[in-house]
């Protein structure tokens, strides 16, 4: 627990100090698309810098313009450092997936910049934006039915399962959409690409019960809320995989310290299958105690059997 302690106060500290000497970082976006918002490219972003250690604010970023030329920035004592590291060519790559998964938008490009924000108003969205219709083909001739093939297996759901202070009526849609963007940036910051629209945000208020699920982390005791985060495992993952980056310490804490900038505190962290474990089935543990129990009415027995046998010889002799 100590360890995990010293963690969350470094970046708390780390925070509290980027204060002093903040300088400004660009993403600029070429884009297309009209129906993301403001707050969801921010939550992209927040979530992604905290999977790779960077804790920031949404107070701190802007939004200006709208597409095909967005660009979202970011004021930070680490402007310079953050410039360095995605200004890489395959993190930039990475961050076209962070914007574009689930929000409204589809980013072709990302270029990272220093200096002060571009001017102008910060926008949702871009109005307009005709999709462009082509030529309509005669439709072609219906060809034979192919052989029905077998339906696809369900996909793996990841389960992240947290209480936070605050009630059921705090955790708005929008609320809900910061949840799930600062979950797909600490995926995404740990290679998992998976949109917000495969992760489903649920709330509902604690009612005196134990979470369900293991392993358990208790960082404080408080009443409030059960967020369940239901994560659909994208293809090119695992269940394992997606478990064991959400249940690594790491990621708790940059999630933790991430979801309290956006006005989640989170008292409690756990992962619905992670940790391991015994491997019994309900019928194996079943068949255990059925064997038990007829252990002990066999010895029951065999002492009943033993003691009247004693006692007839000793009436005997």
């Amino acid at each position: 627990m100590a360890p995990k302690l010293l963690a969350t106060l470094g970046l708390v500290a780390a925070f509290l100090l980027s204060t002093a000497s903040a300088g400004t970082v660009n993403f600029v976006l070429t884009c297309s698309g009209d129906t993301y918002t403001e707050a969801s490219l921010k939550a992209s972003l927040l979530g992604a810098l905290a999977g790779s250690g960077t804790v920031a604010s949404m107070s701190d970023m802007t939004v200006s313009g709208s597409c095909p030329t967005t660009t979202v920035s970011l004021e930070h004592a680490s402007s310079s450092s953050i410039a360095s590291t995605y200004g890489n060519g395959a993190l930039r790559d990475a961050m076209k997936d962070v914007f574009s998964l689930g929000q409204g938008i589809t980013v072709s490009s990302v270029a990272v910049t220093e200096g002060s924000a571009p001017s102008g108003g910060s926008s949702g969205g871009s109005s307009g934006g005709s999709s462009g219709s082509g030529s309509t083909d005669p439709s072609p001739s219906p060809s034979p039915s192919p052989s029905p093939s077998p339906s696809p297996a369900a996909p793996d759901v990841a389960k992240v399962v947290m209480k936070a202070s605050g009630s059921v009526s705090d955790y708005t849609a929008t609320k809900k959409s910061q949840i799930a963007a600062a979950i797909q940036g600490i995926l995404s910051g740990q290679g998992i690409s998976v949109a917000t629209s495969a992760i489903k945000i649920l709330v509902e208020a604690i009612a005196g019960r134990r979470l369900a699920y293991a392993p358990r982390r208790v960082l404080q005791s408080a009443a409030g809320v059960t967020i369940t985060a239901e994560i659909t495992v994208p293809t090119s993952s695992s269940l394992g995989d997606v478990n064991s980056k959400l249940s690594s310490s790491a990621a708790e804490t940059a999630l933790v310290t991430t979801l309290g900038t956006v006005g989640v505190t989170v008292t409690e962290y756990s992962v619905d299958g992670a940790g391991g474990s015994s491997g019994l089935s309900g019928g194996a543990i079943a068949g255990i105690v059925i064997g038990v129990i007829v252990g002990v009415v066999l010895l029951v027995g065999i002492f009943c059997y033993c003691k009247r046998s004693m006692a007839q010889t000793a009436m005997k002799g």
